[in-house]
């Protein structure tokens, strides 16, 4: 039979369990640190909540999800902000997953109204884990 118990205060080693090994009672359980949708974006980007502002290859700077100046368009509403992360910044995001697939923004640039942004997809493999070892006292 297996048993997991998660400490709930927050420790500089991250979350723990109780071991099965007479010599230690307890040792972090090497659990994924929290990191996603910051460096990189899940699924369609929907949850991406990083700070590139600029598209795919530097090409052009984003605008303000507030601004329609030099594209108009629909996003520059509060029900947007909590549900796709736009607001008064300039930020990549994707706030029409069904039709998008990654993180973009409108432009400043007159003759390109959008474009992708710069954001790497998810890898499990780029998630760093809590493998700290410890010797508890007591323990």
């Amino acid at each position: 039979k297996q048993w997991y118990q998660r400490r709930v205060a927050i420790t500089a080693g991250g979350p723990w369990c109780y071991t099965t090994d007479r010599n230690r009672k307890w040792d972090y359980c090497g659990v994924p640190k929290c990191k996603w949708n910051v460096d990189c974006y899940t699924e369609r980007g929907e949850l991406y909540r990083g700070d590139r502002t600029k598209t795919a290859g530097n090409s052009y700077n984003c605008n303000d999800w507030y601004s329609n100046w030099p594209h108009p368009h629909g996003y520059d509403d509060d029900s947007n902000i909590k549900r796709y992360g736009v607001g008064h910044h300039r930020f990549c995001r994707n706030p029409s997953p069904g039709d998008d697939n990654r993180p973009w923004c409108f432009t400043t640039y007159f003759w390109k109204r959008w474009s992708y942004c710069d954001v790497s997809k998810c890898e499990f493999s780029s998630t760093s884990y809590y493998t700290r070892t410890h010797n508890p006292k007591g323990g």
